[in-house]
């Protein structure tokens, strides 16, 4: 029985989960929000973001 609340706990903290997507392009702007039509110009930025929304839970 153990195993089954600890697999469904895991699973249901997996759904959770959904994956965040940002480009970077030396042609882009720190300033932009890191889209596809909008990329960040470093991997800097985007890391520091990424920390950002780990940080504060954000999705």
């Amino acid at each position: 029985m153990r195993r089954v609340f600890l697999c469904l706990l895991i699973l249901t903290a997996l759904s959770s989960w959904t994956p965040i997507d940002f480009y970077v392009s030396p042609m882009g702007n720190d300033a932009n929000p890191g889209s596809k039509e909008k990329p960040f110009n470093s991997l800097h930025k985007a890391q520091s973001i990424l920390q950002s929304k780990n940080i504060s839970g954000e999705e």
